[in-house]
């Protein structure tokens, strides 16, 4: 009977101006379980503030199965770090709805972005996705190197690392 009106009251501070009552807003939401609380973490993950987005991503992350969602939109927002961190945990469990926004995402200006997309294309994709992996210009060592082991995982050259959910010791079939 208490969880009710302190979501309600959680969900009044989304659209507070003052970041600390985002923030507070999330500490509320993990009071109430990452699952149950979703609806504010889903508002916050692209908030202006960066430490109010690390929270809510964090939540996101703390939510399983229930997150996924949560991070595939990350992927439409502005901040390189947790796109490429959601990059990478999507790709690693899996994920194939990741596979378009990878391919958006390759050409990406932040070289951490692209490289966690040239991950997720070889975790997910199929040996069409490798168009997505073509050398460009700007690729720095790091990118390349990354389009390399995805190349190599597309066309089976090294084994593709097994699927696995970020909260799951074990491989996860999808």
């Amino acid at each position: 009977w208490v969880r009710k009106p302190l979501l309600e009251r959680a969900l009044q501070h989304v659209e507070a101006a003052d970041a600390a009552a985002r923030l507070g807003s999330l500490r509320v939401a993990g009071f109430l379980g990452p699952e149950r609380a979703l609806v504010v973490t889903a508002a916050l993950t692209r908030d202006s503030d960066h430490g109010v987005r690390v929270s809510a991503f964090n939540q996101a992350v703390a939510a399983k199965e229930a997150g996924r969602p949560l991070l595939r939109d990350v992927l439409n927002g502005q901040d390189p770090v947790l796109i490429a961190a959601s990059l990478d945990l999507l790709g690693r469990a899996g994920d194939r709805p990741v596979l378009n926004a990878a391919r958006r995402l390759i050409s990406h200006p932040d070289e951490d972005v692209r490289g966690a997309a040239a991950r997720a294309i070889g975790m997910v994709g199929g040996p069409s996705a490798s168009v997505a992996l073509a050398s460009r210009p700007d690729d720095t060592d790091a990118v390349a190197a990354a389009k390399s082991e995805a190349l190599d995982w597309l066309f089976g050259n090294s084994p593709r690392p097994e699927a696995a959910a970020w909260w799951s010791d074990e491989p996860t079939p999808f």
